[in-house]
């Protein structure tokens, strides 16, 4: 089968928030030489807010979590599963969020977009199948250590912009949720507002073995 190219088209941003993009290089004050790994953090961080302008650390911070704990919940209720993505993709909104993107900084999962279910680009029960197995095959960390990691890696990108998140109070709300023993949390509201996200997060090995037949990633 041939692969199946997606459209896939740069987001058009608005004045407000070409602002936010173009201050990037304001906030940003190397302060010493960051070593590879902390590079590849900033990276990605930038890669978000390029992609998403009015994201807040709250978004950056689940792209990240994404990464290491996949869906983050094993599946033992398929049928349940199953019913959730036909509603979601009966309710699907117009968004402008790429068909694939991957997660964090390691790219350990993509993001699929759930039209590519819609137009009839991925099959429907592949993309089901993909999901439930790569929620149910992830390694999970403990509490513990993804508050260290993830501790470390807001401090790596506040270090780099220490100025851009002054008006952002999700990381008070992150550090709560984590003290509870807890990690997972949703977009936030300005984010689902304004990108409209209807996605499954799938194993990066997985969608290799099982999706990428279908259409092919784009270079990021």
């Amino acid at each position: 089968m041939s692969p199946r190219h997606t459209n896939i088209k740069p987001l058009r941003m608005k004045s407000s928030e070409l602002s936010i993009f173009k201050r990037l290089k304001e906030f940003c004050i190397p302060q010493r030489k960051f070593s590879e790994y902390e590079e590849r953090i900033v990276s990605s961080a930038e890669r978000l807010l390029r992609l998403y302008p009015l994201c807040t650390l709250q978004d950056i911070y689940k792209s990240f979590f994404q990464d290491r704990f996949g869906p983050g919940h094993l599946i033992t209720d398929e049928g349940s599963v199953s019913d959730f993505l036909d509603r979601e993709l009966d309710n699907i909104r117009v968004s402008q969020m790429p068909d694939l993107e991957y997660t964090g900084w390691e790219h350990n999962f993509i993001r699929v977009h759930l039209r590519l279910v819609k137009n009839n680009i991925i099959p429907r029960n592949e993309l089901l199948r993909a999901f439930i197995e790569s929620a149910n095959s992830a390694q999970l960390p403990s509490i513990d250590e993804w508050k260290k990691e993830w501790k470390e890696t807001e401090k790596i990108i506040r270090n780099r912009y220490p100025d851009l998140f002054l008006s952002d109070k999700s990381g008070k709300d992150i550090t709560a949720l984590l003290d509870s023993g807890q990690f997972a949390m949703h977009h936030s509201a300005v984010f689902d507002s304004s990108y409209c996200p209807h996605y499954r997060i799938i194993a990066t090995s997985v969608f290799n073995n099982q999706l990428k037949q279908y259409l092919t990633l784009p270079s990021w």
